[in-house]
């Protein structure tokens, strides 16, 4: 598979789940991520070109944000490495420039790089 990623990958230092925007179901764990989009493992498998509205709760306030609500699009998705689990790569879409710019400054702070 050609590898079309303009930024590098990076994999959060501490877990972090992405729900459906109203909190009503986990979709994953942050397997890795970019300002572009990441990648989720998760126990259910979502079908390429679903979007979502999605939310995770950031490790403290970044530019007066605590909760951060964004658009993710399912590019693909595979059978996971353990039973019963997906993983799925996602692109970021619908994004305003500073979600992404806070995206950006959690990626340097608490990632580790791949």
């Amino acid at each position: 598979m050609e590898n079309r990623r303009k930024h590098d990958r990076t994999r959060p230092i501490r877990t972090v789940y992405v729900e459906d925007e109203k909190g009503e179901r986990r979709l994953g764990t942050v397997i890795d991520a970019s300002p572009d989009g990441f990648m989720l493992q998760g126990e259910e498998a979502h079908l390429p070109g679903m979007e979502f509205r999605c939310t995770f709760t950031l490790p403290r306030t970044v530019m007066f944000t605590r909760d951060l609500v964004f658009g993710a699009r399912c590019i693909w998705c595979r059978v996971g490495r353990r039973a019963n689990t997906y993983q799925s790569g996602f692109q970021l879409v619908n994004i305003t420039s500073s979600e992404r710019e806070i995206i950006g400054l959690l990626l340097r702070e608490t990632v580790e790089m791949r």
